[in-house]
């Protein structure tokens, strides 16, 4: 463990304890302390964990290794293939229009060079390259690197690419994870091109999810989020960087708004159960009913996650 003493944002030594935390998706031991910057509203872990001591908290069934089994997962992928495939589907693509927003963006350029930074399985930069681009990854917890997609089973700086090298850079819940942001985001500004954009997707503490359940909101999900962040903490480190941003879009969906919903009955009800196999999650009639509310808040800019655009100064 590694006690921080200053934000990594600001450098301010005035932060303070706000939420003492378990781990609520897998029901692993251990407490977990949040702090929060009283300069300029970071929330981090403090003490840190090491990725060592990290790996326990990332299990055979976590999520992110988990996908394409779940209703949800399977809707995510048919939206990506409406979307992002070389077929065309014109009428699902008006029809699917109001959902788009729960798919991250995949800007397109002829022939551009495309990193995704813990691209996991890679299934999505099989669409990029479906779709005329050249595809590159990282991602340090690949057994191989896979040649055909460019991937590279290395962390970020020690893939050591050149300066100005890529067109577009996508970190989806990515940022959150990592030791250090502003080292990743400052590595990501040197390698991208002077008319490039970086796509960054994280839960966001401006959301009303995140005022309304407080320490029962999911995306807090210690101790895998080291870092929690806002749309003012996402521009200040963007600014540190030679970053701007251009745009945000809200990316709230049924999953967080009920998996918040859970954390929030268990604590009245002292259950200690996990959140990783809950049935409720996967009721598919539960989430289309939730679904319209996401939108809306989505719509209202207070969603709970939130997909940064940066562009170079």
């Amino acid at each position: 463990m590694k006690e921080i003493k200053k934000c990594n944002l600001c450098s301010s030594e005035k932060i303070s304890k706000k939420f003492l935390l378990k781990d609520r998706l897998h029901a692993i031991d251990g407490k977990f302390s949040l702090f929060v910057c009283n300069k300029c509203g970071l929330i981090f872990q403090n003490p840190q964990l090491s990725e060592k001591e990290l790996a326990p908290y990332y299990p055979r069934d976590y999520i992110a290794y988990n996908k394409g089994k779940s209703p949800r997962d399977k809707m995510i992928d048919s939206l990506y293939r409406v979307y992002y495939s070389n077929n065309d589907y014109p009428l699902l693509k008006i029809l699917f229009l109001p959902v788009k927003s729960l798919i991250r963006s995949m800007p397109y350029k002829k022939e551009a060079k495309y990193l995704d930074i813990g691209c996991g399985d890679a299934s999505f930069l099989k669409f990029v390259k479906e779709r005329g681009m050249i595809p590159h990854g990282v991602d340090p917890f690949l057994k191989n690197p896979v040649s055909k997609l460019n991937i590279k089973n290395v962390s970020l700086h020690n893939a050591k690419y050149p300066i100005e090298f890529f067109d577009f850079i996508t970190l989806n819940n990515v940022l959150e994870h990592v030791q250090n942001p502003l080292k990743i985001l400052t590595e990501c500004e040197r390698i991208l091109r002077k008319d490039g954009k970086i796509f960054v997707n994280v839960p966001n503490s401006s959301s009303l999810n995140y005022h309304l359940f407080s320490s029962n909101w999911v995306s807090l999900d210690a101790p895998r989020h080291l870092y929690t962040f806002s749309n003012k903490t996402l521009s200040m480190y963007g600014k540190k960087c030679g970053l701007l941003i251009n745009k945000i879009n809200y990316k709230s969906e049924p999953f967080t708004i009920l998996s918040s919903i859970i954390y929030a009955v268990n604590k009245i009800l002292y259950r200690k159960n996990k959140l990783e196999g809950n049935k409720l999650i996967a009721n598919r009639m539960v989430n289309i009913l939730i679904l319209p509310l996401s939108l809306l808040l989505n719509f209202l800019k207070i969603g709970d996650q939130t997909e940064i655009v940066y562009v170079k100064k």
